[in-house]
């Protein structure tokens, strides 16, 4: 079963997202997921980056809830 399917007006899309072309999310998620399941399948033990914006400057982290 599944919950309801909240509609987010594009303004507040864009406040929390960005206007960031889809192939720039994607590919930085895509390679982290990959990486961190692939050094953990291996029994790697690896902290988060203190600092992921030097890795994909292109990202931010936004607060969803300071807007």
């Amino acid at each position: 079963m599944s919950g309801p399917v909240v509609a987010v007006p594009p303004e507040r899309w864009r406040r929390q997202f960005g206007d960031l072309p889809v192939e720039y999310g994607v590919d930085p998620v895509r390679s982290h997921a990959c990486a961190y399941f692939d050094h953990h399948r291996r029994g790697g033990d690896q902290p988060t980056p203190d600092d992921p914006g030097s890795v994909h400057p292109e990202l931010a982290v936004v607060d969803p809830e300071g807007g």
